[in-house]
């Protein structure tokens, strides 16, 4: 019974990471803003789904090692402060990675960085392309003042990285499996644990 309480508290984490990740991404693309309550929550959610996972699983099976989310986390964050330090993304955008590298772990680290670039590199490529061939003000404007379409006609060099940063952390969840066992994780608990 106690396991299965726990993996509720993991699977509720892991939900409660995805929505507030996916909530940051339109945020980025409306405002161009991330809120950094919400890598607060997210880093706050990865340690409840911590203590849960070493609680039920002595050997961590879910999250991987003890220490890899947190070597993870703090290499993304050295990363992604020398980006920002280098004008390449901004501060919400270094924390929201920072607070996801945990859950992905050493394991996912490089998944989530390739598929953050890859989606990071579409959108480079929109606004460059946005430069010949503007977007419709129609669509700009059904999005806001602040949004990055508004920013494209602007010809402001912004880039919404949040959203690749969310799409990069959903391939590296699928990448190291980690959505596919959090899936199943009430069946496996509840057999582990009648």
């Amino acid at each position: 019974m106690l396991g299965l309480v726990c993996s509720i508290f993991v699977l509720t984490a892991f939900f409660v990471t995805l929505c507030l990740s996916a909530s940051a991404a339109w945020s980025d693309l409306k405002r161009m803003q991330i809120e950094n309550n919400i890598s607060v929550v997210i880093a706050i959610s990865y340690m409840v789904a911590w203590l849960a996972d070493m609680f039920v699983f002595t050997e961590m099976e879910l999250l991987g090692a003890w220490w890899s989310g947190f070597a993870a986390g703090l290499i993304m964050f050295v990363l992604t402060f020398l980006m920002f330090t280098r004008g390449m993304l901004g501060g919400g955008d270094s924390k929201l990675a920072s607070a996801l590298a945990l859950w992905v772990g050493l394991k996912g680290l490089l998944a989530f960085i390739y598929y953050m670039s890859i989606v990071g590199g579409l959108l480079a490529l929109i606004a460059v392309i946005n430069k010949r061939k503007p977007l419709p003000e129609s669509f700009a404007k059904r999005l806001g003042e602040d949004s990055w379409p508004a920013a494209l006609l602007k010809k402001k060099n912004a880039l919404p990285y949040g959203i690749a940063i969310f799409l990069g952390c959903v391939g590296a969840f699928i990448y190291t499996g980690l959505a596919k066992k959090l899936i199943y994780l009430p069946a496996l608990v509840f057999v582990a644990h009648p």
